[in-house]
């Protein structure tokens, strides 16, 4: 069966339908690039921002065809777009960063010190980009920044009484009348911070930053230190960067007040390489001195550890200073003799220590060092000579002083101190940076160095005129009276013309209190010989008598000096001589605390004998706090020096048991075993006359390595063995807020 087709007209409709519906035409295809552009009809979709710039010149319409346009291909030419606008100021904008970063690469390799703007050019060198340097330039700012903000408004606080006491206030006290008294107790009382006023003061007296912040707080600036290779000169250590740290520590903290070489001269001929005030066994003794001066160096104090970085240059320098025999270099061993023996007296080992300085003495006159030459060949050899010969002549003066020892020279160096306003340049300065300030302050170095050196003649004549001579078996004049006050006249004249610098208005570093602590605790003593005279030629008077004017006077001033030098910098500085100024102080204040404490236990009858060396006006608290104060300034100090940290537990081992529960509150320190004792004693071989505060009372006393045996024999009582708390574990002292 077949379909059947269909009708004729239904086939004829369906075409009709088909030919009403809208023909669907295919894409159009993509045009070829040798095609015609398309007409002006073209959507506005389609148009061109752009044009390139051989349509530009023509000015025909372009199509804006890429790589290139119909135009250029069919002409073959280079077809070039100029950037849009926005491309273009983003450029700009990087162009500009880019210069901007490189423009403030380059300030900050101006403004900053030689070894960052060193730093920086290695880093360029090594091809760092200068956004990453840029970057790291600014985060370190703003951690420098949290850093110190917090330290440039706050002062230290006193133990046990806060305040200042009375009987140094109670008279015209002219250390309480200058700036850094004002700046640091007026206007930052405890625990205070600056107010907006305040703030805007210090940014008008910008160039006074040193009576504003600790002097720790300070960096030495010296460009030299950046440019030597220390590990040339030992072998102990390859860190040249740990080297130049200890270097720079030793020329901030010990050198500026104990100096027994020119610093221009010695880092001239360390970086040259050659020289006569240069030399490997000066550089290993340095560097064991600078050891004690660097707080970053754990246990510095432990120069009995064959660990220690103290203890191996101190021995790398012994076994130098043996091997030594050249005569071109004992200039040199001279020096490095005299630090060498400056380690030994701060270990407690002068015993073995005096050693060096006796050879040191013979040195010294086989080089003729005190004799004024008769022709001067070479200049700097001779600045070198006679700057040596005048810190060598002060550092025996007040080595025979503190030991009441005869001097090893009569008389001075014949060559004369030269004004240090005409010829600076004959001392050095040392300058320094204080956080957060762009300015140089100098030290004023050459009036401290004239000034610390003349006073070494007054101490080298009241050593001739006082102690005995016993290689001759001469003894101190009859007529002692006469002597001593020759002596303090000379003494105060020193002290009345001083460069205003160094008056009591102006002083701040801590290189200026020690030249006044040195005048005030040898003047106090020489006052006290004078009570001692004039009670021993009359017979003392019913009551009490007070004490000299001269001797009152003198022992407030030397507090106030330590206790405004425990306010701005406090005792964790490293300083050879403050342990020195520290126990005298501290065995003064004993002798008038047991001098009250009797005269209170003495019955009526008896209490108006009391002996004049007893201070009026003074009272326990005063007299307790003054104990804890130095007990705490030896303590500190006993992280930088073996010495004085022995001294400090003597001085706690003598003391009753209140006062010395009270030192080991205020200076955090705990009680020794019997093993740490019975070691202390074995290692201390010292014979520094601890326990005199009469100077002409010296013979018949114990010296230092007795008393530590005595110490070591001490049994610890049970209500006396706990530890007191550490405040700042480790860390020195602290202001009322962290550093």
């Amino acid at each position: 069966m077949t379909s059947a087709s269909p009708p004729p007209g239904t086939r004829d409709s369906e075409g009709q339908i088909q030919s009403r519906l809208r023909q669907l035409a295919p894409a159009p295809k993509r045009r070829d690039a040798a095609s015609p552009p398309e007409s002006s009809s073209s959507s506005v979709a389609g148009q061109v921002s752009i044009a390139c710039e051989a349509c530009r010149k023509r000015k025909a319409k372009c199509d804006g065809g890429l790589p290139s346009c119909y135009f250029c291909q069919k002409r073959r030419l280079a077809c070039v777009y100029r950037e849009a606008p926005k491309v273009q100021l983003k450029k700009m904008l990087t162009e500009l960063q880019r210069s901007s970063a490189a423009l403030d690469i380059v300030r900050a390799m101006q403004s900053r010190n030689d070894g960052d703007a060193m730093e920086i050019f290695r880093r360029i060198r090594e091809g760092v980009d200068p956004d990453t340097i840029l970057r790291q330039l600014r985060a370190g700012d703003l951690l420098l920044q949290l850093h110190v903000v917090p330290e440039t408004r706050l002062r230290y606080e006193f133990p046990h009484l806060t305040q200042l006491p009375d009987h140094l206030q109670s008279f015209d006290n002219p250390y309480l009348k200058s700036q850094l008294f004002e700046w640091t107790w007026t206007d930052s009382a405890p625990g205070t911070v600056a107010t907006s006023s305040q703030s805007s003061s210090d940014d008008r007296n910008s160039s006074q930053v040193q009576y504003l912040i600790p002097y720790r707080a300070a960096t030495l600036i010296e460009p030299t230190i950046d440019q030597l290779h220390l590990s040339q000169w030992t072998t102990v250590s390859k860190d040249d960067s740990l080297l130049r740290d200890i270097l720079r520590a030793y020329f901030l903290f010990e050198y500026p007040y104990f100096s027994i070489f020119h610093k221009d001269v010695f880092l001239d001929d360390m970086l040259s390489g050659q020289g006569p005030s240069c030399s490997p066994l000066l550089v290993n003794a340095v560097l064991a001195s600078g050891c004690h001066c660097l707080e970053s160096i754990p246990d510095r104090s432990e120069s009995w550890n064959p660990r220690n970085l103290t203890s191996r240059f101190t021995k790398e320098a012994k076994r130098l200073w043996e091997q030594d025999v050249s005569e071109e270099t004992l200039l040199t061993k001279l020096q490095a003799s005299v630090l060498i023996h400056a380690l030994h007296i701060s270990s407690g080992l002068d015993k073995i220590g005096s050693e060096y300085l006796l050879q040191a003495v013979t040195i010294a006159f086989h080089l003729e060092l005190f004799e004024s030459p008769d022709c001067v060949p070479d200049l700097k050899l001779q600045h070198a000579r006679d700057f040596t010969a005048w810190c060598f002549f002060w550092w025996q003066s007040v080595v025979c002083y503190a030991y009441r020892q005869f001097p090893l020279f009569r008389n001075p160096p014949k060559s004369l101190l030269p004004d240090p306003f005409e010829k600076p340049a004959w001392y050095g300065e040392i300058l320094v940076r204080y956080p957060l300030s762009p300015l140089l302050v100098p030290l004023q170095n050459p009036q401290t160095q004239k000034a610390r050196l003349q006073l070494g003649i007054l101490i080298n004549r009241a050593c001739l005129k006082l102690f005995p001579d016993d290689s001759e078996g001469n003894t101190p004049p009859y007529n002692r009276r006469a002597v001593v006050l020759d002596l303090i006249t000379g003494f105060e004249s020193w002290h009345s013309a001083l460069p205003e610098a160094l008056g009591p208005q102006n002083i701040v570093f801590p290189s200026q209190f020690r030249v006044h602590l040195h005048y005030f605790n040898i003047l106090s003593e020489l006052y006290l010989v004078l009570s001692a005279e004039a009670e021993a030629d009359h017979t003392p008077p019913q009551g009490r008598r007070p004490k000299p004017i001269g001797l009152t006077y003198a022992e407030a001033c030397y507090e106030t000096l330590l206790r405004l030098y425990f306010l701005r910098h406090s005792f964790a500085i490293p300083d050879i001589m403050l342990a020195q100024f520290l126990t005298i102080f501290a065995m003064t204040a004993v002798h008038h605390l047991d001098a009250i404490r009797n005269a209170n236990a003495a019955d009526d009858s008896h209490s108006n004998d009391t002996s004049s060396a007893m201070p009026p006006a003074r009272d326990l608290n005063s007299l307790r706090s003054a104990i804890a104060l130095a007990g705490k300034g030896l303590s500190d100090q006993g992280r930088s020096y073996y010495l004085a940290q022995t001294m400090s537990y003597i001085l706690i081992s003598r003391l009753q048991p209140e006062d010395a529960s009270l030192v080991r509150t205020s200076a955090g320190v705990k009680q020794e075993d019997d093993l740490s004792r019975q070691m202390r004693a074995l290692y201390i071989q010292s014979q520094y006359p601890i326990e005199t505060t009469h100077i002409m009372s010296f013979r018949g006393r114990k010296c230092m390595d007795k008393l530590v045996k005595e110490y070591a024999e001490v049994t610890i009582d049970e209500g006396d063995s706990a530890e007191a708390p550490d405040p700042n574990p480790g860390d020195g002292d602290s202001p009322i807020k962290s550093e």
